[in-house]
C-alpha cells in the first residue's frame, strides 16, 4: 500500500477513486444551493402551478455529453412539393432551384449535418492494384526486414479489460510488438489540445465524448477502451507512457505533434535506404503517401495491412506499383483520394474512388485539374473553379455544364424513369457545396506535401465553434427564401394593391393564400383563353 493524497492543487472536481474529471456543466458539489433554489421557487404555487425546468436539474459527473448542437431538420419531399407550388407563377425558374440544396445538408457529402459520408478508403488500394500487375505488386510480408508501425493502428488492435491495470494494459501492447514484430519502429499520432481538422472523425468514430481521466500505472482501467481513448488528453497521457514503456524494451518510437500519417512515412522511406522496410498500418493514407513520396531507388519498400480473421500477412510492394502507374499517376493518387473521401473530406455519393483512378490513366484534362491542387499558395477562386470542373468529369457531365446545370439535368432524367421519388443524395452536390468541398481537400492534399504551415484552415472549408473545426457545409440556404417561407397573403380584397403580400413581393397568389386561394382576385396569373380557329 502507498499514500496518496487527493489534494495536488487541481481545482478541477473529479472522482477520487476512477480519476475521471467533470466536463464543464457539472454542478453535483453545488446541489444544496440548487435545491435550495428549487424550493423557494415552489413558494407560494399551487401544485398546478409549479414547474420544473431541465435547466434547474443537477448535472451529475457522469452525464454524458454529445459533440454540436441540434440542427433543424427540413422535410426534402416537403420543399419540392412547396417548389413545386409556386414554379408555375415563375418566381424561381427550374435551374435556378438547383443551386440550392432543398435538404438541411448537402446530401450528396453528408450523412447528416456536419457529419461526411463514411469513406470506403479500402477501395482506393483496390483500383490501385486492378490497374497494375498483381503479380509484381503483391507477395507475402517478406522475412528479415525492419518494420515501421503506425501506432495509432496499434492503439486501437490491443482489446482492453475494465478492472485491470494500466500497466498491465502496457504490458499487452510490448508483447504484441516483441513477439509479431521484434526491432520495430512505432510512430505515434499526437493530439495536442488544439482544434483538429479530424476533430469530427474522431467523434464519428468514437460516437462518444470521453472524460478526462486523471490516471496512474498502478491504478485500475473503470471505463470502456472506447470512451477512455475518446478524450484527447486521456489518449496523449497514455501514448506517452506507452512510447516510455516501448522506449524501455528497447523499440524504437517516434511521436509527431498533430497527424502521424506523414512522419509514418517519412520513417519507413528513411529506412528503406539502408534494408527492406514493411510499413504495417490499415490507413489507405500511407499507402497513398508511399505512392507519392517514394522513390524507385533503395531498398524495396512495402505496405502491408494487418491481417483479420487468420489471414496471411500480404505486402504490397510500393516501388513496383510507382513503376507500372508512373510517377505522375502516383502523385495525383493524392487528390483522388481527398476530393472522394479521407478523414477530413467527404465521400461524395454515387462515385466510386475507381473511377478516379482511370481518370488519372486515361484523362489528360483530369489530371491538369488535379494537379492544381499539388501546388503552392493557390487562390481559393482557382481552386474552386478546378475543383468544380474535376468533379463534373467524375459524374461524367457534359464538357463545359457547371454542376447545378448538371444537376438540374440529371433531376430532370431522374423524375422521369424513377418509380420512387428521388432522394437529395441522388442528385450531383451543387456548386456551393463544392466550393467548400474543394477547399477541404486542398487544404488535406497540402498538409500531406508539408506545404500547410501558413495556412489557416477556417479559410479552406473549416469553421471553429465550441473549440472544434466544424465542416463548412455550403454558403447558400437550405432553399429558395420564398419556398422557406411561402408567401400568401390574407388579403380579403381583391389583391390589387401592395397590401396584398403577395402582390409586394412581386409573386402571383396561390392556393395557399388565405381567402382568395390564387384563383378569385386580380393578382394571379394570366391565360390566353381565346379560342384559335384553324386558317380563319
Amino acid at each position: 500500500m502507498r499514500e496518496a493524497s487527493p489534494f495536488e492543487g487541481d481545482v478541477q472536481l473529479r472522482s477520487i477513486s476512477t480519476g475521471i474529471v467533470a466536463c464543464d456543466g457539472v454542478n453535483a458539489d453545488t446541489a444544496r444551493e440548487v435545491g435550495n433554489k428549487i424550493l423557494e421557487s415552489m413558494l407560494g404555487k399551487t401544485v398546478q402551478e409549479l414547474i420544473f425546468k431541465r435547466k434547474s436539474q443537477i448535472v451529475q459527473l457522469n452525464t454524458k455529453q454529445s459533440p454540436g448542437g441540434v440542427i433543424k431538420q427540413l422535410d426534402s419531399s416537403l420543399l419540392f412539393q412547396r417548389f413545386l407550388l409556386i414554379a408555375r407563377n415563375g418566381s424561381i425558374s427550374e435551374e435556378a432551384r438547383f443551386k440550392f440544396e432543398l435538404c438541411s445538408y448537402p446530401a450528396a457529402l453528408f450523412d447528416r449535418s456536419f457529419v461526411f459520408r463514411k469513406p470506403n478508403k479500402p477501395e482506393l488500394l483496390k483500383a490501385v492494384m486492378a490497374a497494375v500487375s498483381a503479380e509484381a505488386t503483391i507477395c507475402s510480408r517478406p522475412v528479415g526486414c525492419s518494420f515501421v508501425l503506425d501506432g495509432g493502428a496499434l492503439l486501437h488492435r490491443i482489446p482492453w479489460t475494465v478492472n485491470e491495470t494500466y500497466a498491465a494494459v502496457l504490458d499487452k501492447y510490448s508483447d504484441y510488438v516483441q513477439f509479431r514484430y521484434p526491432g520495430a519502429t512505432v510512430v505515434f499520432d499526437g493530439y495536442e489540445n488544439v482544434p483538429s481538422t479530424k476533430d469530427m472523425a474522431h467523434i464519428t468514430r468514437s460516437r462518444t465524448v470521453g472524460k478526462q481521466t486523471l490516471f496512474t500505472k498502478d491504478m485500475q482501467l473503470k471505463v470502456r477502451k472506447e470512451e477512455f481513448l475518446a478524450c484527447k488528453s486521456n489518449k496523449q497521457r497514455f501514448i506517452d507512457l506507452l512510447a516510455e514503456h516501448l522506449t524501455n524494451k528497447n523499440f524504437t518510437v517516434r511521436q509527431a505533434r498533430a497527424d502521424a500519417d506523414v512522419l509514418i512515412v517519412q520513417t519507413a522511406i528513411q529506412q528503406a535506404t539502408s534494408t527492406e522496410t514493411v510499413l504495417v498500418g490499415d490507413d489507405t493514407d500511407l499507402f497513398v503517401l508511399l505512392c507519392f513520396h517514394a522513390s524507385t531507388s533503395g531498398k524495396q519498400l512495402y505496405f502491408s495491412p494487418e491481417p483479420k480473421n487468420g489471414e496471411s500477412a500480404k505486402a504490397y510492394n510500393v516501388g513496383g506499383v510507382v513503376q507500372q502507374l508512373g510517377s505522375q499517376v502516383c502523385k495525383l493518387l493524392l487528390f483522388a483520394h481527398a476530393v472522394l473521401r479521407c478523414d477530413t473530406t467527404s465521400r461524395t455519393y454515387g462515385i466510386g474512388k475507381g473511377v478516379a483512378v482511370r481518370k488519372l490513366i486515361e484523362s489528360k484534362d483530369f489530371c491538369q485539374e488535379a494537379a492544381v491542387f499539388l501546388h503552392q499558395s493557390q487562390s481559393p477562386a482557382q481552386i474552386q473553379e478546378s475543383g468544380e470542373r474535376a468533379l463534373c468529369m467524375l459524374y461524367g457531365a457534359p464538357a463545359g455544364m457547371n454542376l447545378n446545370k448538371y444537376q438540374h439535368s440529371v433531376f430532370a432524367e431522374k423524375v422521369a424513369l424513377s418509380t420512387s421519388f428521388v432522394e437529395p443524395q441522388q442528385l450531383p452536390v451543387t456548386s456551393a457545396a463544392a466550393k467548400f468541398h474543394s477547399y477541404r481537400v486542398y487544404y488535406q492534399v497540402q498538409q500531406w506535401t508539408g506545404n500547410s504551415l501558413t495556412m489557416d484552415a477556417e479559410e479552406w472549408g473549416w469553421k471553429l465553434r465550441d473549440g472544434m473545426l466544424y465542416p463548412i457545409m455550403t454558403d447558400q440556404p437550405v432553399a429558395p427564401v420564398q419556398l422557406l417561407t411561402i408567401v400568401k397573403c390574407g388579403c380579403k380584397g381583391q389583391c390589387d394593391s401592395i397590401k396584398c403580400s403577395c402582390r409586394k413581393n412581386g409573386l402571383t397568389c396561390t392556393v395557399v393564400c388565405k381567402v382568395c386561394k390564387g384563383m378569385d382576385c386580380f393578382n394571379v396569373e394570366q391565360f390566353d383563353d381565346t379560342i384559335q380557329s384553324d386558317g380563319v
